[in-house]
């Protein structure tokens, strides 16, 4: 009987141990796909230009439609350069606040779910040793009765 459950304790701890390992993987996946996806939202949203870059974007129409191509090109090269400066900061802005938050929520949420999950193993586990501890008591009182009723019999048939 103790050998039984101490296989199914072994067994119940392996299994806990599995499930644990499954949902932090699983949970590192979501973790990846998630800011993935918070990368690329960041990355499609257009920032608000600087009054200094739509001035060179106005410039640059200007130009191109008096054919002053050669100056218009010169315009649209600073007006690139002056995009990609500006999307680099929004970007940096936008992963040190909102991401960052998103981020941080979500894993919260996934920590909260792993001390779920190693609350119903700890509980799982209490609840099981009590009932082990129930099961021994019952068999050493099983004992105990079968043994009174041997020293009855046997006290019976000595007198």
């Amino acid at each position: 009987m103790i050998a039984e459950w101490d296989d199914y304790f072994l067994a119940l701890e392996k299994k806990a141990n599995e499930t644990l390992s499954a949902m932090k993987e699983r949970h590192s996946q979501s973790l990846n796909v998630y800011l993935e996806q918070l990368e690329k939202e960041a990355q499609s949203k257009i920032p608000l230009w600087s009054k200094e870059l739509k001035q060179f974007k106005k410039r640059e129409k200007i130009l191109a439609s008096q054919e002053n191509y050669t100056e218009a090109q010169n315009v649209k090269v600073i007006v690139e350069a002056l995009e990609k400066e500006e999307q680099e900061k929004a970007m940096v802005k936008t992963r040190d606040g909102s991401i960052a938050m998103k981020e941080s929520a979500f894993r919260q949420r996934l920590d909260s779910e792993l001390q779920v999950l190693s609350k119903k193993i700890q509980t799982l586990r209490k609840t099981n040793e009590e009932k082990q501890k129930s099961d021994l008591k019952r068999l050493l009182q099983r004992n105990r009765n079968i043994q009174d009723s041997l020293r009855s019999k046997q006290v019976s048939t000595f007198t």
